[in-house]
């Protein structure tokens, strides 16, 4: 499942850097304190694994990069 990220989330990934060309490592908060991680391309989108509970724009509270190497 492709989710779209919210504009706010967008703006702020593209005023860092990324991990290879046209993708970043992320690190995913969820609206329910979850924490994934997860690899967003072009800042805007990412692919959710079916396995886990479908989720919207609306749940994601933050992104940020991953660190390397953790």
């Amino acid at each position: 499942m492709t989710v779209h990220l919210p504009q706010r989330l967008i703006q702020r990934l593209c005023e860092l850097p990324e991990s290879g060309i046209g993708y970043q490592n992320v690190v995913v908060r969820l609206r329910d304190g979850s924490v994934w991680t997860a690899i967003v391309y072009n800042a805007e989108q990412f692919e959710w694994p079916a396995d886990r509970p479908p989720i919207g724009p609306s749940d994601i509270v933050e992104v940020k990069l991953a660190r390397e190497g953790a």
